[in-house]
């Protein structure tokens, strides 16, 4: 997996030299930081808003599996409207029954780290199942 970087805004000025890399944060400026880096500095996420969320459940919506920003759950732990939360839930079913869906006839696709994983799990239960019941129902080995 990869360091996911996540949109912060620095409470103040800062100056972090960690793991080779130089940051500059100024006080009110965005900038993206490792996520791990996150917690150890003075800063506040910038969270998903709520219209932003709207417009990717509309692209979702299609018969396609959308693509999503590779920080996009890792931004929606930071987002406290409720809102925002529901549209993130609605969102969550139809990518979650997408990825379901495609995990049964396997294809590479590009996801996010967290769907990666799911569609990986499901894609093994799946074929563990399937040969399982060839085996009892078709008694091959």
């Amino acid at each position: 997996m990869h360091t996911t970087k996540i949109p912060v805004i620095p409470r103040r000025e800062q100056v972090i030299e960690m793991n080779g890399e130089e940051y500059i944060l100024k006080e009110g400026e965005v900038i993206e930081l490792p996520k791990w880096l996150v917690p150890m500095l003075d800063v506040e996420c910038v969270p998903l808003k709520s219209s932003e969320i709207k417009a990717m459940l509309m692209k979702e919506r299609g018969p396609r599996l959308s693509e999503i920003p590779d920080d996009f759950y890792d931004r929606m732990e930071f987002s406290q409207d409720r809102e925002t939360q529901k549209a993130f839930l609605q969102l969550l079913d139809v990518r979650l029954e997408k990825i379901a869906r495609m995990s049964c006839h396997p294809v590479e696709l590009e996801l996010p780290d967290d769907e990666q994983i799911l569609y990986d799990k499901i894609q093994e239960l799946v074929a563990a199942w399937k040969r399982d019941m060839v085996r009892r129902v078709l008694h091959q080995d």
